[in-house]
């Protein structure tokens, strides 16, 4: 089993969508693009087609419940790309502070993570397991 998608609500979904292939480098995925007529979901995917995001115009809160955050996992120069992508975006971390200045998180040198908010203060890790590559690249 693999994750497929998730639904996130969007106050501004076109932003929402720029800040996405912006920060994440995710595209509109044009072959589910009927979904989005109608109010239904604008999904978007890796370069490669696999499946992140489904964007829905809705309004949200962020009382609506629990942690919701959106972790994906990438090679090492793709977290590097990725770290590089952040600081330049000026991305903050959930504790309000900029992600530059916080850092990626090393996990007891299991896995590299780095946690930061969408402009709709939705969750963001990208987390990478190739601990190596991403400590040399940081030094």
């Amino acid at each position: 089993m693999r994750l497929d998608h998730v639904h996130l609500q969007c106050r501004d979904r076109e932003a929402m969508v720029a800040w996405c292939q912006a920060a994440l480098d995710l595209v509109p995925a044009s072959q589910y693009a009927i979904w989005d007529q109608g109010g239904g979901p604008r999904f978007l995917q890796t370069k490669t087609g696999e499946n992140a995001l489904a964007l829905f115009a809705a309004p949200h809160t962020q009382s609506d419940g629990g942690d919701h955050t959106v972790a994906f996992v990438v090679d090492g120069p793709s977290f590097l790309e990725l770290w590089t992508r952040a600081e330049n975006l000026g991305l903050m971390h959930p504790s309000g502070v900029s992600l530059s200045a916080m850092g990626p998180t090393d996990h007891h040198g299991l896995s590299w993570s780095m946690y930061f908010l969408s402009p709709e203060a939705h969750r963001f890790e990208i987390t990478c397991y190739d601990i190596a590559t991403v400590r040399d690249g940081l030094q």
